[in-house]
């Protein structure tokens, strides 16, 4: 399985797109949403039971090892930037 991890800012009509794209494909998957912004309306997107959300921090983003580490427990293969700012 390839996991997509989709970081953003917003609202997340980009991520809900993408979310919605790959929902019954048989080899990939959105694991994982991540903001900066914890009020986000993009997080809600992680009300669907397969879908885990993180909100970060600068310093926490900025800590590469931390964000490394984190997107290898959810098994990131690829990260998709849908208006994170």
């Amino acid at each position: 399985m390839t996991n997509l991890a989709i970081f953003a800012s917003g609202t997340g009509t980009n991520a809900k797109k993408i979310v919605e794209h790959f929902k019954d494909h048989p080899t990939i998957k959105v694991a994982l949403i991540v903001s900066n912004k914890p009020q986000a309306r993009v997080l809600e997107l992680a009300n669907e039971p397969s879908i885990e959300k993180w909100v970060i921090t600068k310093e926490i983003f900025n800590d590469e090892l931390l964000t490394q580490n984190t997107l290898e427990h959810f098994n990131i293969s690829f990260v998709i930037l849908a208006g994170f700012l």
